[in-house]
């Protein structure tokens, strides 16, 4: 027993202390313990995933383009066809010949299922062309075919791509210009065959013909001028000139007695394609006969005694030629002009006397509408040519939409030392619309106080009225654009006014102003201001304007041309149209049309 008392323990039996017991129960825990897992909801992801994908569409569906979208975008390849499906853009394509480096005109491009041809600067442009690569290609008679790869990036490099072509034949060269103005023509087509050519902003065209071609006929045509031919010489040097013009297009009508008759004749604006649009009877007077066109020249008014032995007002449209009569029967015409559509003109009807009313009127005739109005008649007192008193129409003037004219009450006969005749009668300034509306009185003054009365014009819209009294007074009276007011003696125009031609769009006047013998000529605003001297010491005379272009002017009385609005230059004159037949009678003031002085 006592030897067993005395036996060690083994080393490695050592007792535990409290520290030591529960790190060993620590250890045993992890050893014995398997991981524990994380499970939100008890379901793996990809399930949770899979039933948010099906039960929010509207979230999940964006979500998964916007994946694809990137995808796809990521390769280079669907790239640019998967982007040019919604962006496209406008491409310019520019063509040049390979030797010279200029622009090669009328050359077929191909792009994009699209096809355009090169204009007189060698451009070609293409609407809407997706972006990413393309194949070009270009063609034209005597040039060698050419392609090309071009490719359309999402930066700014639409172009002008450019693209060289080499001749296969000789080049010739023409200039275009406008022969009234002279100024170059842009895209003029040349064209001999299949050989065709459009003209640069400076009216240059180039064309390639056959090897050997010594001379060429082309036609030249272009919207807004008259088609043309002329003949081309080829030469071997490049620097061969061509030179050609063309008119604009338009007609000019005119009175013309070349045939020993008066006719209605029309030309070109260069006097050309002369045609006879109204061929006279013989009955025709020679200083009776009068023709006035409207601004815009769609309208021309015609007074001529073609049969009987009175003369009939009729109406031209130049669109068709046609002839309307517009007012006829035992009467005088006495013209007064163009207001816009309306032509104004005073009537004398010599079958109601001298003491009833209504002997004289204004009256308008509507060209589109084909309407005739009574504008204003007047009245008269008595019962016989031995005493009677009358109310007279002095001149009428166009103001815009409106006629500005006088009524002044004369006595005659028994009447005439009757003061008391005319009581209660009033003479004065009246104003009317062109189709009979808004007539109103501007300034009156008894019948019994005037003696006259006459007017003249100072400026457009401007017109001044003299009125002579018995006593030997004089009054004065000044229309200026709708209002009325007494003016002194020195503030009315005491010279012979000028005739202010207004311009088709109303925004300028043409005037001529004699000066040392000869004229001046001046292009204004729509008032006479600022006028601008476009000529001076000049044998011309106006006449009228052709569009907001050209101008028309006359010589010695009886020759008509045609100039820039600008005037002439000692390189450019105007342009002669023909020579015609000028009545005895002028319309000085008229302003409403053309064709009056």
């Amino acid at each position: 027993m006592d030897d067993e008392q005395q036996k060690s323990p083994e080393p490695d039996l050592q007792a535990e202390s409290p520290a030591s017991k529960h790190a060993t129960q620590d250890q045993d825990s992890k050893v014995q313990k398997p991981p524990k897992k994380i499970n939100i909801g008890g379901e793996p992801r990809w399930k949770r995933f899979k039933k948010w994908y099906v039960s929010d569409k509207k979230k999940s569906i964006p979500l998964t383009i916007l994946v694809l979208v990137l995808l796809i975008l990521a390769l280079p390849v669907s790239r640019y066809k998967t982007l040019g499906l919604v962006i496209k853009k406008d491409i310019s394509i520019a063509v040049v010949d390979s030797e010279n480096g200029k622009p090669v005109s009328a050359v077929y491009v191909a792009l994009a299922n699209q096809k355009a041809q090169t204009d007189g600067r060698g451009m070609a442009h293409f609407k809407s062309i997706a972006v990413g690569p393309h194949s070009l290609a270009v063609s034209k008679k005597y040039y060698k075919t050419a392609s090309a790869k071009i490719n359309i990036g999402l930066g700014d490099n639409s172009g002008p791509f450019s693209l060289k072509i080499e001749a296969t034949g000789r080049p010739v060269s023409l200039t275009i210009t406008n022969k009234i103005n002279s100024k170059a023509l842009e895209n003029v087509l040349v064209k001999a065959g299949e050989i065709e050519a459009k003209t640069d902003q400076k009216g240059l065209a180039t064309l390639v013909v056959p090897a050997g071609t010594t001379k060429l006929e082309v036609a030249l045509s272009l919207s807004g001028y008259n088609d043309t031919k002329v003949n081309l010489q080829v030469s071997s040097k490049d620097s061969q000139e061509n030179k050609a013009v063309l008119t604009p297009a338009g007609k000019i009508y005119f009175l013309s007695k070349l045939s020993g008759k008066i006719d209605v004749v029309k030309t070109n604006l260069d006097g050309t394609e002369r045609q006879t649009v109204l061929t006279g009877t013989g009955k025709e007077e020679d200083g009776g006969t009068v023709l006035l066109a409207g601004r815009d020249w769609k309208y021309l008014a015609l007074l001529a005694r073609r049969e009987g032995t009175l003369a009939k007002l009729y109406l031209i449209e130049t669109q068709t030629d046609k002839l309307t009569t517009m007012d006829e029967g035992g009467a005088y015409f006495d013209l007064v002009g163009w207001s816009d559509d309306y032509f104004i003109y005073r009537v004398t009807r010599d079958s109601v006397n001298d003491w009833q009313p209504n002997k004289f009127a204004i009256k308008s005739y509507n060209a589109v509408t084909k309407q005739l109005s009574t504008l204003d008649q007047n009245e008269a007192l008595g019962s016989a040519s031995s005493a009677y008193a009358q109310e007279q129409f002095g001149d009428i003037y166009a103001v815009d939409d409106r006629l500005i004219y006088y009524k002044v009450w004369y006595k005659y006969g028994a009447y005439f030392y009757d003061d008391t005749v005319l009581n209660n009668k009033v003479s004065g300034l009246y104003a009317v619309r062109n189709d009979g509306a808004g007539k109103k009185s501007l300034k009156t003054i008894g019948a019994g106080q005037v003696s006259y009365i006459s007017t003249s014009i100072g400026k457009p819209g401007e017109v001044y009225m003299t009125i002579g009294q018995p006593g030997g007074g004089t009054m004065y009276v000044e229309y200026n654009n709708g209002s009325v007011k007494d003016v002194n003696s020195d503030e009315a125009p005491d010279a012979p006014y000028s005739t202010y031609l207004l311009s088709p769009a109303g925004k300028e006047t043409f005037w001529s102003e004699a000066r040392d013998g000869k004229n001046s000529l001046f292009v204004g605003d729509d008032r006479g201001a600022e006028g601008k001297q476009i000529a001076s010491l000049s044998e011309y005379q106006t006449y009228g304007w052709f569009s907001d272009n050209y101008l028309l002017v006359s010589k010695s009385g009886s020759e008509l041309y045609i100039m820039p609005r600008s005037g002439p230059t000692p390189s450019l004159q105007p342009v002669k149209i023909s020579d015609y037949h000028r009545p005895l009678q002028t319309y000085n003031g008229y302003g409403g049309g053309y064709g009056g002085i």
